[in-house]
């Protein structure tokens, strides 16, 4: 992805903690891309999984089953996960379904 807004962005510090920096939108255009790149960085040197998304200002049920999917990948391999910087419609969204009971949010 060439748009900065559509990028994801995924680093890992040197504690293990693997941060994933989420796009403007997560919908269904541009979840397929990113679910393979999120799942393919849970590599055994992660300890923890932090899911920024402070840029994301909508999502969809595909951008639901994105951090699902995550979550459940997190969970496979014993690792803590939290969502950073919810706000707007997809924190009404992450409430709504009540995804917040689930996942940490920070």
């Amino acid at each position: 992805m060439t748009n900065n807004d559509n990028a994801i962005d995924i680093k890992r510090s040197t504690d293990g903690v693997l941060h994933i920096g989420i796009p403007t939108t997560l919908d269904s255009v541009n979840v397929p891309k990113l679910k393979g790149i999120c799942i393919t960085a849970l590599t055994d040197e992660v300890s923890e999984v932090q899911v920024k998304l402070t840029k994301t200002t909508f999502m969809d049920s595909a951008g639901i089953g994105l951090l699902v999917s995550i979550y459940r990948a997190t969970k496979t391999r014993q690792l803590p996960m939290c969502l950073i910087g919810v706000s707007g419609q997809p924190l009404s969204l992450l409430r709504s379904l009540q995804i917040d009971k689930a996942i940490s949010l920070k």
